[in-house]
């Protein structure tokens, strides 16, 4: 987890919006507080499995969806820590690909912060 807080930290970019749609992501220092009620409960209690549809001990979510709150997590497992979405309220977790790379998530991020920022300064 070390590794995604170190690219974490740098980043100034805390909201994203396309449209109605956008992400909020988690700083380096508040990491710990998101993994409540997907990797952990209140009370400190494990809430990864091993089985097909339960949420894995080796994912690190980062950040949500805006509007429906849905998670976006790293697998820490794999060196590329590629970023996955689930959808929220299911009894189970199926992860779809996001990016290949946390570091490509976060570039691309950075991109559509940046549209946003222009789009903004043009009404």
């Amino acid at each position: 987890m070390h590794e995604v807080i170190s690219k974490l930290k740098p980043l100034s970019i805390k909201e994203v919006f396309f449209g109605a749609s956008g992400f909020n992501i988690v700083d380096g220092s508040s990491i710990n507080k998101l993994q409540l009620g997907y990797s952990i409960d209140p009370d400190g209690n494990d809430l990864t499995g091993m089985n097909e549809g339960d949420w894995q001990d080796s994912w690190v979510v980062i950040g949500t969806d805006t509007e429906v709150g849905d998670p976006f997590f790293v697998d820490i497992s794999e060196s590329s820590l590629p970023v996955y979405t689930a959808m929220h309220g299911n009894e189970y977790w199926e992860p779809e690909l996001v990016a290949t790379s946390l570091t490509s998530f976060l570039e691309l991020l950075s991109y559509l912060h940046g549209l946003s920022c222009t789009s903004s300064d043009l009404t």
